[in-house]
């Protein structure tokens, strides 16, 4: 008692420089680890425990909080290099005393009420000074294990925001197409798909889900990615337009990759609804739904269905009717329409395409096209 009547007696007098100091040293002498906690009572332990919680908490938050001052500080510093790592390496050191002094509150009361938030407040100190894979652990501890109704939800987002920091670090390191980023990312998958399946109706999971499918697309993992886009424009995760155009553009790519021409070209038309006119991205899906249609036309030829397949070429002409799949397939389709004679059906494709493009080089060989057609038609 005379330690802490010491620093109650600093306090009062107002010699503020001597109080953390003497909080620290209270905390070393008396708290866990110390050779009073190792080998008093736990009657005798009972006479410290109400400062140990107070002093444990407020060098946490001192620590804390200094260290996001300097960083802020930091941010907006104009001075030398050296000056700036010096005050970035004391904010470092800041952010890593905090987190200790909370997880030494963690270790101390392990069933204190006040360990959740805890566990949340020592994730934002390891977020806070940089150390993400740390971070990643507790808020995911707070989040998953102990689904606090205060932490819980902002604990597991801040999570999917770790990961995304040190994915960016891997990228530096390693490069996009590493293994290690890979890898990461598929952990960070994990831990999306987590935060939406244990708080669905949190106003964050339509735009974590969204995400999620991007990253199982990138990652090949084509039919769990749909899976989860189709989880977005079901309306089961709370979502607006831009996440739909997000989650029908993934389902429209995984089922294209997947071999689904059909059902990609659906998600391209699905996508389109929320792509405004103006957007100059448009005309990218646009090309890239007529590239389906495209591919059915070939599926259709494989199997020897000429007819089937002009019908997919042709399709593209109203699909994308300014782009250089609408040539070519314009072009395959009166090819086969002569493959077929069907000469008058092809004069009309093959004479649009020479009045419309007549300086693409596809059309290059149209005209003896044509002349071959009206011979065979008998108009020559």
């Amino acid at each position: 008692e005379m330690h802490s009547n010491m620093i109650r007696a600093y306090i009062e007098g107002e010699f503020s420089s001597q109080v953390l100091p003497e909080k620290e040293r209270y905390v070393g002498n008396y708290g866990i680890g110390s050779e009073f906690w190792e080998t008093k009572t736990d009657d005798v332990k009972a006479g410290v425990i109400p400062n140990l919680k107070t002093y444990l908490d407020e060098l946490a938050r001192h620590y804390h909080g200094t260290g996001q001052k300097l960083k802020k500080e930091l941010a907006a510093m104009n001075g030398s290099n050296d000056k700036k790592a010096a005050s970035a390496a004391k904010a470092g050191e800041s952010f890593v005393k905090a987190a200790a002094y909370y997880q030494q509150y963690m270790r101390t009361f392990p069933d204190d009420p006040r360990v959740p938030e805890m566990i949340y407040m020592r994730a934002e100190a390891l977020f806070d000074g940089g150390d993400h894979v740390a971070a990643i652990g507790e808020y995911e501890k707070a989040a998953y294990e102990l689904k606090h109704d205060k932490y819980g939800a902002d604990a597991g987002y801040a999570a999917l925001v770790a990961y995304q920091k040190h994915a960016g670090d891997l990228q530096k390191t390693y490069g996009e197409e590493s293994p290690q980023l890979d890898e990461w990312r598929s952990r960070s998958v994990d831990s999306q798909l987590k935060f939406v399946n244990t708080y669905r109706e949190d106003e964050r999971s339509g735009a974590v889900l969204a995400k999620t499918s991007e990253e199982l697309f990138a990652l090949k993992r084509y039919e769990k990615a749909l899976e989860v886009a189709n989880t977005v424009v079901s309306g089961k995760g709370n979502t607006d337009s831009k996440l739909y155009r997000t989650a029908y553009g993934v389902i429209a790519h995984s089922q294209y990759e997947l071999g689904n021409y059909a059902a990609a070209e659906a998600g391209y038309r699905d996508q389109l609804k929320y792509i405004p006119e103006d957007d100059g991205k448009r005309e990218t899906v646009v090309e890239r739904m007529a590239a389906t249609a495209y591919k059915q036309g070939d599926a259709a030829l494989q199997d020897n269905d000429l007819n089937t397949a002009i019908g997919h070429f042709l399709r593209i002409k109203e699909m994308a009717p300014e782009s250089d799949a609408r040539v070519a397939a314009q072009y395959d389709a009166a090819t086969h329409m002569l493959t077929l004679k069907q000469w008058k059906q092809a004069l009309t494709e093959l004479q649009e395409l020479r009045r419309k493009f007549p300086d693409h080089k596809l059309t290059g060989d149209v005209s003896q096209k044509i002349a071959y057609a009206y011979e065979q038609d008998g108009q020559w």
